[in-house]
């Protein structure tokens, strides 16, 4: 597609004439960069991966980053395509004191808990969350393990190890 507009939250993405693409601010690029949005040029053509499709909304959620356009690692877009034990991609969205909040394909999230995170001192009184900030960052892509799953209650529970 080829970029239409750039603003503080991301960058409109043409598709085809009558379509049209969001892609939010974390998925411009795999390392985020400050300045990035004045990188992209208006009319620039660029690849791009559909993230989410929202037909309530006629929306299409876009990702550029290569390490999810490339990957060879499955990606997961509803809870049909989960099961127990299964790899796949996702891009970090939170970081908390109890663990990883990861955005999957579609409108699936999951958490990575502390205790599913290999390296961490979790003795002392050291602050968990200002090590998981030194250890990642929002907009990271990992690959996750799919620990488990309610789709009930619409709750994933990953691991990094």
């Amino acid at each position: 597609g080829s970029i239409n507009h750039v603003d503080q939250h991301g960058l409109i993405i043409n598709l085809t004439k009558y379509v049209n693409g969001f892609v939010p601010i974390i998925h411009n690029a795999d390392i985020p960069i400050k300045e990035a949005l004045n990188k992209f040029a208006l009319k620039k053509q660029v690849q791009c991966r559909v993230l989410q499709v929202d037909p309530s909304r006629q929306r299409l959620i876009l990702t550029m980053k290569k390490s999810l356009i490339n990957t060879k690692i499955p990606v997961v877009h509803s809870y049909n395509d989960l099961q127990a034990n299964l790899i796949t991609i996702g891009v970090i969205i939170s970081i908390q004191d109890y663990g990883l909040l990861v955005k999957l394909f579609g409108d699936l999230c999951g958490l990575v808990p502390k205790t599913e995170i290999g390296q961490l001192q979790t003795l002392g009184s050291t602050n968990i969350k200002s090590q998981l900030q030194q250890m990642f960052y929002v907009g990271q892509t990992v690959s996750c393990k799919v620990m488990n799953f309610d789709e009930e209650h619409k709750k994933i529970t990953l691991s990094l190890k």
